[in-house]
C-alpha cells in the first residue's frame, strides 16, 4: 500500500505481534479526534486498544502522552492506561509558561526527553512531516530512541516505519 505522500506501509500481522519486553516509559502520540474519518473515532480507539494489548507484554512501566484538548489518541491512551492499571504520565502543553504555539514544541520535547520509546498512531491523511506527533517522533530519533509510526486504517493497524 502506498499513501498520497509516497509512504509505503505493510500490514502488521496481529497473529504475530512484536512484543516489547524490557522495562520502559512509552510515549504515545497521534491524531486528534477530528482527523478520524475512516475508521471513525470509536472504531479507531478500539483498534488502538487491541493493538496495544497485543503489542505490549508487560515491559511498559508507564505511558506518557500530551493530553490534547482536542481528543483523539492522547485521550484514548490515557483511558487505556487507566483501564489496565498502567501508570499514566500526562504532559499537557503549558500555555501560561510558554504561550502558543511554543507550548506544544516544549511539551513535545519534554516527552521525547523523558520517554524511552515513542509510538505515533496517525489517521489516514495525517501528515508524516507536519504534525506535532511527527515532531515528537523526530525529536526522539535525534536522541537515538526507538520510534514506531503507525496508521490506523479500516483494515487494521499499519506500520509505516520503525527506527531504533
Amino acid at each position: 500500500m502506498t499513501y498520497e505522500d509516497g509512504t509505503k506501509a505493510m500490514l502488521v500481522d496481529f497473529m504475530k505481534p512484536r512484543p516489547v519486553v524490557e522495562d520502559f516509559v512509552l510515549v504515545v502520540v497521534g491524531s486528534r479526534e477530528s482527523r478520524w474519518k475512516a475508521p471513525d473515532p470509536v472504531t479507531a480507539k478500539l483498534m488502538l486498544f487491541n493493538f496495544m494489548d497485543e503489542s505490549l507484554s508487560g515491559g511498559v512501566t508507564a505511558i506518557m502522552s500530551g493530553e490534547s484538548d482536542e481528543g483523539g489518541v492522547d485521550i484514548w491512551i490515557h483511558e487505556y492506561a487507566d483501564e489496565r492499571f498502567i501508570e499514566f504520565i500526562p504532559r499537557p502543553p503549558d500555555f501560561e509558561k510558554f504561550g502558543r504555539p511554543n507550548a506544544y514544541y516544549q511539551r513535545n520535547q519534554q516527552m521525547a526527553d523523558e520517554g524511552d520509546h515513542v509510538w505515533a498512531f496517525l489517521a489516514i491523511g495525517a501528515s508524516l512531516q507536519r504534525s506535532g506527533s511527527m515532531q515528537t517522533v523526530r525529536m526522539a530519533r535525534r536522541q537515538r530512541k526507538r520510534t514506531r509510526v503507525y496508521r490506523i486504517t479500516p483494515k487494521g493497524v499499519v506500520e509505516v516505519e520503525e527506527r531504533r
